[in-house]
């Protein structure tokens, strides 16, 4: 689903810091329903800690999507790639 938005909206807007935006409408209730899964503590150990491990790296990323999010609502449209 995330892949399908990027495309739609990458072949509307080009690419630009804006991308992210699929990424966080899609992402950021998966992230919270799974730390709240985690704080129920009602797991197996070793699903514990993969579930772990993948709610933090998608909370990482998400973290970049919302600074760029941010950046471009600032007006910073475009990714600067050289110098």
């Amino acid at each position: 689903m995330v892949v399908i938005l990027i495309h739609a909206l990458y072949a509307q807007v080009g690419f630009v810091r804006l991308l992210g935006l699929p990424y966080i409408v899609v992402w950021t209730p998966l992230v919270i329903f799974l730390f709240s899964r985690l704080r129920k503590g009602e797991l197996h150990p070793i699903a514990r800690i993969a579930l772990s491990i993948f709610a933090t790296t998608i909370a990482i990323s998400l973290i970049f999507d919302y600074g760029d999010g941010v950046r471009y609502l600032l007006g910073e449209r475009g990714f600067m790639l050289s110098k």
